[in-house]
């Protein structure tokens, strides 16, 4: 599911725990990334691929892994805020003036924040 939009290199990708599963956590890790999901309350550390290692560091040091985790808190508020000052709907038609508009959102977002 994710192999299309994580790109290469070192770093975590955050995300919510409806992703929690083994086939994202193996796209993730094959990407060279490591997977930061909220483990649900029933999690079973079984095995060695990528969702048991993320597990067991969650198991490990629970309060740097949820320190990790709640970047993704920050940047939901980010999303929230200019969604809600500039409107959640692009107008753009096109791709690239799709992108080139959320990137001056986020550009007035910091002159005003």
């Amino acid at each position: 599911m994710f192999r299309q939009f994580v790109g290469h290199g070192a770093g975590h990708v955050i995300l919510d725990a409806a992703y929690d599963s083994k086939e994202n956590c193996e796209a993730i890790s094959k990407k060279g990334r490591m997977p930061i999901i909220y483990p649900k309350k029933n999690h079973v550390v079984k095995g060695f691929d990528a969702r048991a290692k993320m597990l067991r560091r969650y198991h490990n040091d629970p309060d740097e892994y949820m320190s990790i985790y709640h970047q993704r808190s920050a940047v939901e508020s980010v999303f929230s805020s200019i969604k809600e000052r500039f409107s959640g709907i692009v107008r753009a038609k096109n791709f690239v003036n799709q992108k080139l508009e959320l990137a001056l959102r986020c550009i007035c977002y910091n002159v005003t924040k």
